[in-house]
């Protein structure tokens, strides 16, 4: 490439990258694009309401009980294959 071809890509980069710009902020990113509805969230707190009893109680399940079915000491389970 020759000198003159450098500098007329890098006029045409910056005129497309301004025109680019102009036209993104007066088309696609206009100010009433920019407005929109957000609900507001309450804060949090450090205050929890008490569980539910039907589910947390001394009578239920805990599921993080090892759970056996049968009594099973074969050290082989499957014969041996793997």
């Amino acid at each position: 490439m020759k000198q003159k071809d450098i500098i007329i890509i890098a006029v045409i980069a910056i005129l497309a990258g301004a025109g680019s710009l102009v036209f993104s902020n007066l088309v696609i990113s206009s100010p009433k694009n920019r407005q929109d509805k957000v609900e507001i969230v309450e804060a949090m707190s450090s205050i929890f309401k008490q569980p539910d009893p039907r589910y947390f109680n001394a009578e239920s399940v805990n599921p993080t009980k090892i759970i056996r079915i049968g009594d099973s000491t074969n050290p082989k389970p499957f014969n041996g294959t793997n």
